[in-house]
């Protein structure tokens, strides 16, 4: 065989053999992002800020009840110290109250109205104390794949994936280098690899989910 033709071919077993381990390293941390974006070490300030408020309507409606009306400032909460009336990204609740309803709301991360994942904001809304149970809030806070990916807790998980690829690139440059009559034999052994090696990394993602954040 010309030596051209074999360059030719060697370039395109690389480029076969890298397509194939990027696509399992991808796959690998989409599946993990998937599985992880609800594990509560991603959601911790998101879940810190639901409870927080939580404690705040309850102020709201006991404050509603011994005085026959919402307070006009959250600041007439007297039984609220003032770091409780922060959320957890440092950022003031804001708050709108009348005699008989009120608006509770935390623009989540950015401080900005709307977003996504950590930006999302989360409001609590209430139009009479017999409504208390009819009081919305969406407590889910899940990451985006960018909100995911930028967190110093997926690094373990980043690691994982970029191993997968690697492994899945050296094996399937191997398979498709053999001689046709093992290549069958070999192609077989490769999707075997592939998938051990998807399932293993997978699980190790798990295994590095942060325990705290």
């Amino acid at each position: 065989m010309p030596v051209k033709m074999k360059t030719r071919l060697l370039v395109l077993k690389l480029l076969i053999s890298l397509f194939v381990g990027v696509t399992m390293g991808a796959t690998t941390y989409l599946c993990s992002w998937i599985n992880l974006r609800e594990h509560w070490g991603f959601r911790a300030e998101y879940i810190a800020n639901y409870i927080q408020l939580l404690d705040i309507e309850e102020k709201l409606e006991l404050y509603h009840q011994e005085n026959g009306t919402y307070p006009e400032h959250l600041g007439d909460l007297r039984s609220m110290g003032r770091s409780k009336l922060i959320d957890p990204w440092n950022y003031p609740y804001h708050y709108r109250g009348s005699e008989e309803t009120y608006d509770l709301i935390s623009f989540g991360r950015d401080g900005k109205p709307g977003g996504e994942g950590h930006d999302s904001d989360a409001q609590v809304v209430s139009r009479t104390i017999a409504l208390k149970n009819a009081s919305s809030f969406d407590p889910a806070g899940r990451p985006t794949l960018s909100q995911f990916t930028a967190a110093s807790e997926s690094r373990p998980i980043q690691r994982s994936s970029a191993l997968a690829g690697i492994l899945a690139f050296a094996a399937c440059l191997v398979t498709i280098t053999r001689s046709p009559p093992l290549r069958l034999l070999s192609l077989v052994g490769l999707a075997t690899t592939l998938v051990a090696t998807g399932l293993t990394s997978i699980v190790i993602s798990f295994l590095d989910a942060p325990s705290h954040h």
